[in-house]
């Protein structure tokens, strides 16, 4: 007769009940298996996530040991490739991994990812969706299948479905920089930038990110948001957002500030003519000598000729010390 252990379970609802279970050794062995896999895939995971390369050697051989040929080895052969940046072999791996288990949604996750960042959205689509189906409360499936619907152009799903994500993960910051992305190209610029607001807050730091918040910010008119964001010291000194800063000052006179912006600017090859423009128009505005600039700040003797001609019709305009005033800060005299 196979030998048996006896477990006894209390059940809580009906105290002073016990119920006599038996488990075979064999059942007692493959759920000690089974506690075992889930350790090491966790294991594994937490590695992978946070950079402990030291230990995954160790761990790819204990899950390679306790279960092999399984759809979880596959997969974490497909995770391995992809962290050396081997993102074909990965596929192929994943392709095994789901052979094993069709129904394995981090294997689905992890192709719909790579697909994604291969341009092939269309089907990475069909891949997030099926994760979705199998784990439709997880908030970073709901959201990878929101970017691919944004990144077809599908803005009316990509908006429901990023939603979604948010109600699951409220301090989303992908989520809400995503949601920004689409409310913008809705033409809803004020909740787009509610939403870049959020996920500022949550810590999105990103050039690109700032580079859309302040084309945002600009389009609807908030200087506010642009001089706050223009200020910032890890940006305020690149090119791209130079021009947008400096135009907002030249807009509200602030020739001085534009002056410093620009002086910096003009001298990049991302400056063009209009701004090399509005340099000179400042320098103007402040009673600098702005002519003796032209020559520095040219790049070849067509761009010179013009800024001679822009500077020369200066001369037209009316510089004179008197205009409005205002009783507090500029009193009549």
């Amino acid at each position: 007769m196979r030998p048996f252990v006896k477990i006894f379970l209390i059940f809580i609802c009906f105290p002073g009940f016990a119920q006599e279970t038996t488990f075979s050794n064999d059942e007692l062995f493959h759920a000690k298996n089974r506690l075992e896999v889930r350790q090491t895939v966790h294991e594994l995971l937490m590695a992978y996530r946070f950079g402990h390369k030291n230990r995954l050697a160790v761990l790819h051989e204990k899950i390679e040991k306790i279960k092999p040929d399984s759809a979880e080895v596959w997969y974490f052969r497909a995770l391995r490739f992809y962290s050396q940046g081997e993102k074909g072999r990965a596929s192929m791996a994943l392709e095994e991994s789901l052979k094993i288990s069709e129904k394995f949604d981090p294997a689905l996750n992890l192709m719909g990812l790579i697909l994604s960042q291969a341009e092939r959205t269309e089907e990475a689509a069909r891949f997030f969706q099926s994760a979705v189906e199998l784990s439709p409360y997880d908030p970073t499936y709901v959201y990878n299948l929101a970017h691919a619907y944004y990144g077809m152009g599908r803005l009316y799903e990509a908006h429901a479905t990023v939603e979604k994500a948010l109600n699951l993960k409220q301090n989303f910051a992908d989520a809400r920089y995503l949601n920004a992305l689409i409310l913008k190209d809705e033409g809803k610029l004020d909740l787009s930038l509610l939403n870049f607001s959020e996920a500022r807050q949550l810590g999105f730091r990103s050039i690109e990110f700032y580079k859309d918040y302040l084309d945002v910010a600009e389009k609807a008119g908030k200087d506010d948001i642009v001089f706050d964001i223009c200020e910032l010291r890890e940006i305020q000194t690149l090119p791209e957002f130079q021009r947008i800063h400096a135009r907002t000052r030249l807009r509200y006179g602030e020739y001085k500030k534009a002056a410093e912006i620009l002086e910096r600017f003009v001298k990049t090859k991302y400056a063009v003519v209009d701004d090399k423009k509005n340099y000179l128009y400042s320098l103007f505005k402040l009673n600098l000598p702005y002519k003796e600039k032209v020559i520095s700040i040219a790049t070849d003797m067509e761009e010179k000729k013009l800024l001679f001609e822009y500077a020369d019709s200066f001369k037209q305009l009316s510089q004179t010390n008197t205009g409005v005033r205002d009783p507090i800060v500029v009193p009549a005299k």
